[in-house]
């Protein structure tokens, strides 16, 4: 039989479908048994789900010059 702490481990192969399987299968049977690893299992999802929506922030180049001026700038006055 397979554990709860087996369930956390896997949880990322298992959502992946990267497990052999006999081994998806003891885990769905152990998720029909556990609410606690059932509900564990669906915030991992929901979470994976909300993180793939996410945009990276759109950084410009002068932007970045603008950045590296000013951490230049301040190490330069931290040095005196």
């Amino acid at each position: 039989m397979i554990s709860c702490r087996d369930i956390a481990k896997l949880s990322s192969q298992y959502l992946d479908q990267d497990l052999p399987l006999m081994t998806r299968m003891r885990i769905k049977i152990h998720l029909m048994m556990c609410v606690h690893c059932h509900r564990f299992m669906k915030q991992l999802q929901a979470t994976i789900n909300a993180v793939k929506h996410l945009k990276e922030p759109e950084i410009t180049h002068p932007d970045i010059d603008n950045q590296v001026a000013n951490l230049l700038q301040q190490h330069r006055q931290n040095q005196k």
